[in-house]
C-alpha cells in the first residue's frame, strides 16, 4: 500500500542506481569495493560515479562501463549537465579540490574554481550555466556557492556556520533543496544535535526554510520529483532506506525495505522509459 501512492517510472528511478551499484561492481575487473557518488543521468541511461580515483560513466541498457578521467590525482563528485554528455566533478590535481568540468566523450578538462580551500560540486543548473559546489572558506562551516560555465568569480550562496551537503537544485531551477547538519553520512545512526535536516531555500541563498526535520537523525541525498521530496534516512528497520515527503505536507514515507545493506547516493532521472525491468 505504501508503495502504490509512487508512480512505477519513479520507482524505476530510484531502483536504477541500487542496481547499478552491484552491476558496474561485476563490470570491473577488480571492483568489488570503493565505488562512490553514483549520479543517474538526466536522459536516465547513464550513471557516472568515481571509482580508484577517477570518474567512470556506466550504461544503464548495456552495462557497460568507461572512463571519462584518468589521472593521478583524486576525481570525485560528479555532477551531470542536463544534455547528459558532460559532468561536472572536484579534482586535487592542482594542489586541492576545485571545480572542472569535461564531456564524455572525452578531451580536456575545464577548470572552473582557483581556491586554496576544498571545493566540492554539487549540482548543475538545470539551464546548464552554473555549477553549483560546497567549500570550507569560512571556518568552521560548509557553505554553498556557485560559478558560471564561461568564467567569473564564484557567487555565495549560503554564509552561516553550519555545514551544507547533498545540496540538488529542483527541476525548475527556482530553488535548491540541502542537506544541513554537523555530521553526514559517514557518521550513521547519529541521534544528536548535530544530525542533519532537509531545508529548501532560493537559488541566491534566501528565504531558506525547514523541509524536514521530525527525526533527530541523518537525513541526506535529498531529491525532487514531481513535487514531493525524497531522501536517505536510517529512521526505521536499523539501516538507511528511500523515504518520500509528500509536497502536500504530510509524515515522510518509507519507500524501501532493506535492512543490511543500506541506500547510498540516491539521484532522480526524469526520463527513464517506464517500461524497462530491472534485474
Amino acid at each position: 500500500m505504501r508503495r502504490s501512492i509512487v508512480s512505477r517510472t519513479l520507482f524505476l528511478f530510484i531502483s536504477i542506481i541500487i542496481f547499478f551499484l552491484s552491476t558496474t561492481v561485476n563490470a570491473l575487473d577488480d571492483g568489488r569495493f570503493g565505488i562512490f557518488d553514483a549520479r543517474i543521468s538526466p536522459d536516465g541511461m547513464k550513471v557516472a560515479f568515481t571509482w580508484s580515483g577517477d570518474i567512470w560513466v556506466a550504461y544503464v541498457d548495456s552495462g557497460r562501463c568507461s572512463r571519462v578521467t584518468d589521472n593521478v590525482a583524486y576525481d570525485h563528485d560528479p555532477a551531470w549537465f542536463p544534455s547528459s554528455e558532460r559532468l561536472a566533478f572536484s579534482s586535487n590535481r592542482d594542489g586541492n579540490d576545485d571545480v572542472y568540468s569535461v564531456f564524455i566523450s572525452g578531451g580536456e578538462p575545464t577548470r572552473h574554481t582557483w581556491n586554496g580551500a576544498g571545493d566540492i560540486v554539487q549540482d548543475v543548473s538545470p539551464d546548464g550555466s552554473r555549477i553549483m559546489f560546497m567549500s570550507a572558506r569560512n571556518l568552521f562551516s560548509y557553505d554553498l556557492y556557485d560559478v558560471d560555465i564561461n568564467g567569473g568569480l564564484e557567487r555565495a550562496l549560503t554564509n552561516d556556520t553550519s555545514r551544507n551537503f547533498f545540496a540538488r537544485f529542483y527541476p525548475d531551477g527556482a530553488k535548491i533543496i540541502v542537506s544541513r547538519g554537523i555530521y553526514d553520512w559517514t557518521r550513521r545512526y547519529y541521534n544528536g544535535s548535530g544530525d542533519t535536516d532537509l531545508y529548501s531555500m532560493d537559488i541566491d541563498g534566501q528565504n531558506m526554510t525547514w523541509v524536514e526535520n521530525s527525526y533527530n537523525g541523518n537525513d541526506n541525498w535529498p531529491c525532487v520529483y514531481g513535487g514531493n521530496i525524497y531522501f536517505v534516512s536510517d529512521r526505521e528497520l536499523g539501516c538507511d532506506n528511500v523515504w518520500m515527503k509528500p509536497g502536500s505536507g504530510e509524515a515522510p514515507i518509507r519507500l524501501t525495505d532493506y535492512t543490511d545493506r543500506p541506500v547510498l547516493f540516491l539521484s532522480a532521472s526524469m526520463k527513464r522509459p517506464v517500461n524497462t525491468t530491472l534485474h
